[in-house]
Protein backbone atom coordinates (compact mmCIF):
# COMPACT_ATOMS: atom_id res chain seq x y z
CA UNK A 1 0.00 0.00 0.00
CA UNK A 2 1.30 3.78 -1.09
CA UNK A 3 1.96 5.66 2.18
CA UNK A 4 2.30 9.22 1.03
CA UNK A 5 -0.14 11.57 2.32
CA UNK A 6 -3.45 11.32 1.02
CA UNK A 7 -6.42 14.59 -0.09
CA UNK A 8 -8.62 12.46 -1.69
CA UNK A 9 -10.37 9.03 -1.23
CA UNK A 10 -11.91 7.30 -4.03
CA UNK A 11 -14.71 4.57 -3.55
CA UNK A 12 -15.11 1.35 -6.01
CA UNK A 13 -17.13 -1.31 -5.88
CA UNK A 14 -20.40 -2.79 -7.31
CA UNK A 15 -23.84 -0.88 -7.36
CA UNK A 16 -25.76 -0.96 -4.19
CA UNK A 17 -22.50 -1.61 -2.05
CA UNK A 18 -23.20 1.82 -0.45
CA UNK A 19 -20.15 4.07 -1.90
CA UNK A 20 -22.88 7.14 -2.02
CA UNK A 21 -23.77 6.88 1.51
CA UNK A 22 -20.22 6.24 2.73
CA UNK A 23 -18.92 9.36 0.85
CA UNK A 24 -21.33 11.23 2.36
CA UNK A 25 -20.55 10.34 5.86
CA UNK A 26 -16.64 10.55 5.33
CA UNK A 27 -16.36 13.58 3.96
CA UNK A 28 -18.14 14.71 7.47
CA UNK A 29 -15.95 12.85 9.45
CA UNK A 30 -12.45 14.04 7.03
CA UNK A 31 -14.36 17.93 6.34
CA UNK A 32 -13.62 17.55 2.68
CA UNK A 33 -16.06 18.02 -0.08
CA UNK A 34 -17.53 15.00 -1.66
CA UNK A 35 -19.17 13.92 -4.94
CA UNK A 36 -20.94 11.36 -6.57
CA UNK A 37 -20.12 10.57 -10.50
CA UNK A 38 -23.57 9.09 -11.11
CA UNK A 39 -24.62 12.43 -9.82
CA UNK A 40 -22.21 14.32 -11.78
CA UNK A 41 -23.67 12.64 -15.22
CA UNK A 42 -27.03 13.13 -14.25
CA UNK A 43 -26.27 16.89 -13.77
CA UNK A 44 -24.10 17.29 -16.56
CA UNK A 45 -26.72 15.28 -18.88
CA UNK A 46 -30.00 16.65 -17.64
CA UNK A 47 -31.91 13.35 -17.18
CA UNK A 48 -31.45 10.50 -15.15
CA UNK A 49 -28.55 7.25 -16.08
CA UNK A 50 -32.19 5.03 -16.51
CA UNK A 51 -33.38 7.77 -19.23
CA UNK A 52 -29.30 7.99 -20.67
CA UNK A 53 -29.49 4.19 -20.99
CA UNK A 54 -32.93 3.85 -22.46
CA UNK A 55 -32.39 6.81 -25.03
CA UNK A 56 -28.71 6.43 -25.66
CA UNK A 57 -27.65 3.16 -24.41
CA UNK A 58 -24.77 2.31 -22.14
CA UNK A 59 -21.74 3.32 -24.81
CA UNK A 60 -22.94 6.85 -24.36
CA UNK A 61 -23.29 6.36 -20.57
CA UNK A 62 -19.52 5.52 -20.18
CA UNK A 63 -18.49 8.22 -22.85
CA UNK A 64 -20.23 10.81 -20.22
CA UNK A 65 -19.23 8.42 -16.89
CA UNK A 66 -15.72 8.74 -18.41
CA UNK A 67 -15.63 12.57 -18.94
CA UNK A 68 -17.08 13.21 -15.23
CA UNK A 69 -14.80 11.40 -13.71
CA UNK A 70 -11.34 12.89 -15.47
CA UNK A 71 -13.02 16.60 -14.64
CA UNK A 72 -13.72 15.33 -10.70
CA UNK A 73 -10.61 14.05 -10.54
CA UNK A 74 -9.15 17.17 -11.70
CA UNK A 75 -10.40 19.29 -9.12
CA UNK A 76 -7.44 20.80 -6.38
CA UNK A 77 -9.69 20.33 -2.98
CA UNK A 78 -9.26 17.14 -0.67
CA UNK A 79 -11.81 15.37 -1.93
CA UNK A 80 -14.55 11.74 -1.57
CA UNK A 81 -15.49 10.52 -4.86
CA UNK A 82 -18.15 7.90 -4.90
CA UNK A 83 -18.05 6.43 -8.53
CA UNK A 84 -19.99 4.22 -10.47
CA UNK A 85 -19.91 0.48 -10.05
CA UNK A 86 -18.76 -0.19 -13.61
CA UNK A 87 -15.93 3.05 -13.93
CA UNK A 88 -13.25 0.48 -13.78
CA UNK A 89 -14.45 -0.84 -16.70
CA UNK A 90 -12.47 1.47 -19.16
CA UNK A 91 -9.13 1.40 -19.22
CA UNK A 92 -8.97 4.80 -19.39
CA UNK A 93 -10.88 5.48 -15.88
CA UNK A 94 -8.22 2.38 -14.65
CA UNK A 95 -5.44 5.03 -15.57
CA UNK A 96 -7.06 7.88 -13.82
CA UNK A 97 -7.90 6.20 -10.97
CA UNK A 98 -4.40 5.24 -10.49
CA UNK A 99 -3.10 8.84 -11.00
CA UNK A 100 -5.53 10.75 -9.44
CA UNK A 101 -7.57 8.91 -7.32
CA UNK A 102 -5.46 9.06 -3.94
CA UNK A 103 -6.42 6.50 -1.69
CA UNK A 104 -8.53 4.33 -3.62
CA UNK A 105 -11.01 1.70 -1.30
CA UNK A 106 -12.85 -1.16 -2.85
CA UNK A 107 -16.16 -1.33 -1.21
CA UNK A 108 -16.32 -4.77 -0.98
CA UNK A 109 -19.98 -6.38 -0.92
CA UNK A 110 -21.26 -10.03 -0.63
CA UNK A 111 -23.71 -11.23 -3.51
CA UNK A 112 -26.19 -11.83 -1.09
CA UNK A 113 -26.33 -8.01 0.27
CA UNK A 114 -26.22 -6.87 -3.37
CA UNK A 115 -29.18 -9.13 -4.22
CA UNK A 116 -30.97 -7.82 -1.40
CA UNK A 117 -30.18 -4.24 -1.81
CA UNK A 118 -30.53 -4.28 -5.92
CA UNK A 119 -34.08 -6.13 -5.01
CA UNK A 120 -35.42 -3.50 -2.67
CA UNK A 121 -34.20 -0.75 -5.17
CA UNK A 122 -35.90 -2.32 -8.61
CA UNK A 123 -36.69 0.31 -11.17
CA UNK A 124 -34.60 3.10 -10.42
CA UNK A 125 -30.95 1.35 -11.48
CA UNK A 126 -31.26 0.23 -15.38
CA UNK A 127 -30.30 -3.11 -15.97
CA UNK A 128 -27.25 -3.28 -17.75
CA UNK A 129 -27.33 -6.75 -19.59
CA UNK A 130 -31.02 -7.11 -20.80
CA UNK A 131 -31.47 -9.30 -17.52
CA UNK A 132 -33.07 -8.66 -14.40
CA UNK A 133 -30.26 -6.23 -11.63
CA UNK A 134 -30.34 -8.96 -9.62
CA UNK A 135 -30.27 -11.86 -12.10
CA UNK A 136 -26.87 -10.10 -13.65
CA UNK A 137 -24.95 -9.43 -10.60
CA UNK A 138 -23.17 -12.83 -10.61
CA UNK A 139 -21.87 -12.22 -14.15
CA UNK A 140 -20.44 -8.26 -13.55
CA UNK A 141 -19.16 -9.07 -10.55
CA UNK A 142 -17.10 -12.21 -12.33
CA UNK A 143 -15.96 -9.79 -14.60
CA UNK A 144 -15.23 -6.51 -11.90
CA UNK A 145 -14.02 -8.31 -9.28
CA UNK A 146 -10.70 -8.15 -10.08
CA UNK A 147 -10.67 -4.93 -11.47
CA UNK A 148 -11.22 -3.66 -8.27
CA UNK A 149 -9.19 -5.49 -6.47
CA UNK A 150 -6.35 -4.66 -8.76
CA UNK A 151 -6.94 -1.02 -8.21
CA UNK A 152 -7.50 -1.11 -4.63
CA UNK A 153 -5.48 0.48 -1.81
CA UNK A 154 -7.73 -0.88 0.72
CA UNK A 155 -10.55 -3.11 0.96
CA UNK A 156 -13.42 -2.26 3.21
CA UNK A 157 -16.26 -5.13 3.65
CA UNK A 158 -19.99 -3.16 2.52
CA UNK A 159 -21.67 -5.24 5.20
CA UNK A 160 -19.78 -3.53 8.27
CA UNK A 161 -21.57 -0.63 10.37
CA UNK A 162 -20.95 2.33 8.80
CA UNK A 163 -18.99 3.79 11.37
CA UNK A 164 -17.09 0.87 11.45
CA UNK A 165 -16.01 1.94 7.50
CA UNK A 166 -15.56 5.80 8.15
CA UNK A 167 -13.67 4.90 10.90
CA UNK A 168 -11.25 2.56 9.17
CA UNK A 169 -11.20 4.85 6.34
CA UNK A 170 -10.36 8.03 8.13
CA UNK A 171 -7.38 6.24 9.93
CA UNK A 172 -5.36 4.97 7.11
CA UNK A 173 -5.65 8.99 5.75
CA UNK A 174 -5.15 10.22 9.22
CA UNK A 175 -2.41 7.81 9.19
CA UNK A 176 -0.50 9.11 6.12
CA UNK A 177 -1.28 12.77 6.35
CA UNK A 178 1.01 12.23 10.25
CA UNK A 179 3.60 10.22 8.10
CA UNK A 180 4.45 12.57 5.80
Amino acid sequence: MNTTAVDRVTLIGYRACGKTYLARHLSRRLRWAWCDIDAEVERRGGCTIAELFATQGEEAFREQESAALAEVLGRRESLVVATGGGCVLRDGNRDLLRRHGGLIVYLAADRALLRDRLGRDRGRRPALSGQDVVAEIDEHLDRREPLYQDLADLVVDAGQDLEAKVATIAQVVENRSKSS
